[in-house]
């Protein structure tokens, strides 16, 4: 697998340059995005991009629909995919996520896991969550809120945990599910190990915050998303 992927570097066109590195251990998702995000000069980017190692199909032209879908809401920060598995017909595993409850001791997302895909993810929408195989984030807006909280490794959660820090910071999440994106999900393991570690991050992520502010938070948000929904808002 190594080889294969400093191989595939060869196939950048020469005007992108292309660095392939191999760490001493696996630090996990939070810590391996820190690490690139610190190692290397991103001040003149408008946006960065982050994707994960085992997508197996990417759109040719994801970036650019990206990037046009950011600069479409002002205060966009991060802007992700609609995710589905490798076999056919493809099940939705990311889409636009919401959390339906954050309590002292829940919190809980909608869930469009294992769902066949009709197309009924087609669409933009404004969200808590989007799945986190491939996003984009406004440079500026990543800098505001600060990198990944490592406490979240190796992955569950990560991602709930810092589109939650950029809403509350006042951004948006936007999911455009017109990029469809697969993913093999090789995080995925329901191992009793790999559910107490999701069940641990849960834990520390509704206590990283106080409920009822985000709460409040979320409510206003989600009633600035029916608005611009029923075109009643120019956001």
């Amino acid at each position: 697998a190594w080889e294969t992927v400093r191989n595939a570097a060869e196939f950048f066109p020469e005007r992108v340059e292309v660095s392939v590195e191999r760490l001493p251990t696996n630090g996990g998702r939070p810590a391996g995005h820190n690490w690139l995000l610190e190692k290397y000069d991103h001040s003149a980017a408008e946006y960065i991009a982050i994707g994960d190692d085992d997508l197996i199909f990417v759109p040719p032209d994801w970036l650019r629909k990206m990037v046009n879908t950011a600069r479409a809401f002002t205060r966009s920060a991060c802007v992700g995919a609609r995710a589905v598995n490798r076999e056919w017909p493809h099940r939705i595993h990311g889409a636009a996520f919401h959390i339906t409850e954050f309590s002292d001791d829940t919190i809980r997302l909608s869930n469009h896991h294992e769902m066949d895909d009709h197309g009924q993810f087609d669409v933009l929408d404004m969200a808590d969550h989007v799945n986190g195989c491939l996003h984009i984030y406004e440079r500026k807006a990543l800098e505001a809120v600060g990198h990944f909280d490592i406490r979240f490794s190796p992955a569950q959660f990560v991602d709930v945990e810092h589109h939650l820090r950029l809403r509350l910071a006042g951004y948006d999440v936007i999911f455009n599910g017109l990029i469809r994106v697969e993913h093999l999900r090789g995080m995925v393991n329901r191992s009793r190990e790999r559910v107490g570690n999701s069940l641990g991050n849960a834990y520390k992520l509704i206590h990283k915050y106080l409920p009822e502010e985000v709460r409040r938070e979320l409510t206003r948000r989600g009633e600035e998303r029916i608005a611009w929904l029923s075109g009643e808002s120019g956001h």
